[in-house]
């Protein structure tokens, strides 16, 4: 996705979601590069052991080609949008950023992305791209009919269990059976049987049958039966273990 706000930024997303902004220039020093090359600076958010991979595709891209030097800039923790738009609005922003939210149709929908049509004149070689993609990956990184990100993963999720904790013996087969052992007094006062993400409504509100957007009239479906039902049996569980318990829990 490319943003316009002052200076035009391309964003590849991912659910890991990578951004690339094609910015008109960057304050940083471009000693480390190569003669001939041009310089890319890429943020993640992957640090610790996770960042070894990417510094090791980032070399590989390096040493592929001799037209562009990419330099990995890890940007661990929270807030990466916070510190994204105020390197912009500081004149000292990344080419390439990672983002793992979903941002694609609000950055758009507010004309701060470019889309990556704009980014070529070869339209066979944009049409190519677009013919690649499968269609989720495809989907995720378009918003009103134009493509402004890339795809590079998409989450699995799925809900483990231990077969030692089920009285029965019987694995959960819906939200009801699985209530019946997660919702119960937990005889380790530091323990909690699970907690659903209170940052996982979009994925919850999906499961359970809910949409957030009507694509037909374009209007958003937040308040959709469903969604508030999701949201209804995420709140279960912070009435149930109690408030102080879940943050002593979480901490």
């Amino acid at each position: 996705m490319k943003v316009k706000a002052a200076v035009p930024v391309l964003i590849l997303i991912a659910v890991g979601c990578l951004l690339w902004p094609q910015l008109f220039g960057n304050s940083a020093t471009n000693q480390n590069v190569p003669t001939g090359r041009e310089r890319v600076v890429f943020w993640h958010f992957w640090g610790g052991q996770e960042r070894k991979p990417v510094q090791e595709i980032v070399q590989r891209f390096n040493e592929s080609q001799n037209q562009f030097w990419v330099e990995e800039i890890a940007i661990p923790g929270q807030n990466l949008d916070m510190k994204f738009f105020m390197a912009i609005a500081g004149g000292d922003f990344p080419d390439l950023l990672n983002q793992d939210d979903q941002i694609i149709a609000q950055w758009a929908h507010r004309d701060v992305l470019m889309p990556m049509s704009e980014l070529t004149d070869d339209d066979q070689e944009y049409q190519q791209l677009v013919n690649w993609l499968s269609p989720a990956a495809k989907k995720i990184g378009t918003y009103q009919g134009k493509l402004y990100a890339l795809c590079n993963a998409l989450d699995i999720r799925t809900i483990m269990y231990r077969l030692d904790i089920l009285t029965d013996g019987n694995t959960p087969t819906g939200i009801q059976d699985f209530d019946e052992i997660s919702l119960r007094a937990s005889h380790n006062e530091n323990s909690i049987p699970y907690l659903p993400d209170d940052r996982r409504l979009w994925a919850w509100g999906v499961a359970f049958g809910g949409d957030f957007y009507d694509e037909e009239t374009g209007t958003v479906t937040a308040n959709h039966p469903k969604i508030v039902e999701a949201l209804t049996w995420m709140t279960s569980y912070s009435q149930f273990h109690g408030v102080q318990k879940i943050r002593a829990f979480r901490s």
